[in-house]
């Protein structure tokens, strides 16, 4: 078998056949004709540029279209995508999804770029900001994509011994960064808070007192609603 297998390896590597070889040669057996009227229906309508890459019509018609400005009343992608407009955000990198943001800051006339996923857009938002000087922003949609976007350029993957929470509205001072971390982001360094001083914080908002408010719990105990967390004192100043 030992002979046999070396054999059959033998004529394989003379015949010229490998994996790509094969597949290379598969395809363009099968689709030949369809390749050729691709080709001859892409020469025609699209343009080449000097690295050789076609380049569709569909980019220089949209580029023609102007971009429509949204009015008040704004829906939140709107509000959103004009306050990137103004701090000169210089392109959105994206994968699919967010479609309401995504659109909303194409519209401001903001360079909007989509692929198949979210690491590959980060890695593009980063080559574009270091290439131009520019800020660029990556948009991804909530679960897996999140890992990947934050592993894109060495970022700390998921450490649960920090996270961050953002908070506006209900009459709290406003323009405040609370607490620091470590430099990778993986532990608290300064003024750690946790997440049910953010919830004191919220119900204290609502007028509940979880110093004395109480519910009773599945096994008939009696509970606080935050424990011993009290709201933070920065907000409800």
């Amino acid at each position: 078998m030992a002979s046999g297998d070396t054999k059959n390896r033998s004529r394989t590597k003379d015949a010229g056949l490998s994996r790509r070889n094969f597949i290379a040669k598969a395809a363009a057996g099968a689709g030949a004709a369809a390749g050729v009227l691709v080709e001859r229906t892409a020469s025609a309508a699209d343009t080449t540029n000097a690295s050789g890459i076609k380049i569709p019509v569909e980019f220089a018609q949209a580029a023609k279209i102007p971009a429509a400005k949204a009015e008040f009343p704004m829906n939140g992608a709107q509000v959103f995508a004009r306050a990137c407009k103004e701090e000169g955000l210089a392109a959105l990198f994206s994968c699919p999804g967010n479609y309401s943001i995504v659109n909303a800051i194409a519209l401001e006339g903001i360079p909007t770029y989509s692929g198949r996923h979210e690491g590959a857009m980060c890695h593009a938002a980063v080559g574009f900001c270091r290439v131009t000087g520019q800020i660029a922003a990556a948009s991804g949609t909530e679960g897996p994509g999140f890992t990947n976007m934050i592993n894109a350029d060495a970022g700390r993957d998921h450490w649960p011994n920090v996270a961050g929470a953002l908070l506006a509205g209900g009459g709290m001072p406003s323009g405040q960064v609370l607490g620091s971390t470590t430099r990778w982001g993986e532990e608290p360094h300064t003024r750690p808070i946790h997440f049910r001083d953010v919830f004191a914080t919220l119900y204290e908002r609502l007028g509940i007192d979880v110093a004395t408010t109480q519910f009773t719990d599945l096994a008939g105990r009696p509970q606080y609603l935050v424990g011993e967390h009290r709201p933070l004192p920065e907000l409800i100043g």
